[in-house]
């Protein structure tokens, strides 16, 4: 028997209660099973990851990452360049969130030697599934096409919460998401983003364990951690 029915049943027999208490009371029940539905209630639209009128300038260990977003029927492009790289995203829009449709990055080795990817995939892998909710999780898998070849990648991802992050550019309450990529006879990377409020990403870790296209990163230049941490924001 719940409390709320002891009351009921103690008004009855006993006038001096006011039935009012009851009102109260369920009123009270009821706006407690409101807020424990509000805590798992979708964040807002500050926590969209990018932003057309701004650029990027990121901290990483190929120097500078100047970054900037366009927009143009629905996809938006994302560029980080650099003196010795570049990585283009292309995501397409939708009542999904962000998916990733084509991937290119291109890195120099030395003055004369440049190693270039290209990446796309049989159908979009999600990476910034909407509504963002706390505890969210997601999985997709599909085929990876990169450079003539193909194979199957396995994709899950969780929004792990909200985190203090601090980066040059200062500290932030940050959205904190964890995205794993897994590769048919290969190990598991992982990348983790941390999303600021009306800032946009304010770092990426990148953890390097298997093949794939962020495997090509280590089986060049020998890193198996990758920080991107943002350091000024250019309007």
């Amino acid at each position: 028997m719940t409390f709320l029915n002891i009351v009921k049943i103690i008004v009855r027999k006993n006038n001096f209660l006011p039935k009012l208490l009851i009102v109260i009371l369920s009123i009270g029940t009821s706006y407690g099973f409101i807020a424990a539905k509000e805590k798992a209630k979708a964040l807002g639209n500050e926590y969209f990851p990018y932003y057309l009128n701004k650029t990027m300038i990121y901290n990483s260990p190929f120097g500078d990452a100047i970054t900037k977003v366009t927009l143009n029927n629905g996809v938006y492009t994302v560029k980080s360049d650099g003196a010795k790289f570049a990585y283009h995203l292309e995501l397409s829009s939708s009542g999904n969130g962000l998916e990733i449709k084509k991937i290119y990055q291109k890195f120099v080795l030395l003055a004369f030697i440049t190693k270039e990817n290209s990446v796309s995939f049989n159908r979009p892998v999600p990476r910034f599934p909407v509504p963002f909710t706390e505890g969210k999780t997601w999985a997709w898998s599909g085929i990876e096409y990169a450079n003539g070849d193909s194979e199957m990648v396995y994709v899950t991802g969780k929004i792990a919460g909200i985190e203090k992050v601090t980066v040059p550019a200062g500290q932030y309450e940050a959205l904190k998401i964890e995205t794993t990529f897994k590769h048919d006879d290969a190990g598991t990377n992982t990348v983790t983003d941390w999303i600021a409020p009306d800032v946009g990403i304010v770092k990426v870790k990148i953890e390097i364990n298997g093949g794939g296209l962020i495997g090509f990163i280590r089986s060049l230049l020998g890193y198996d951690e990758i920080v991107f941490e943002l350091k000024e924001i250019v309007y």
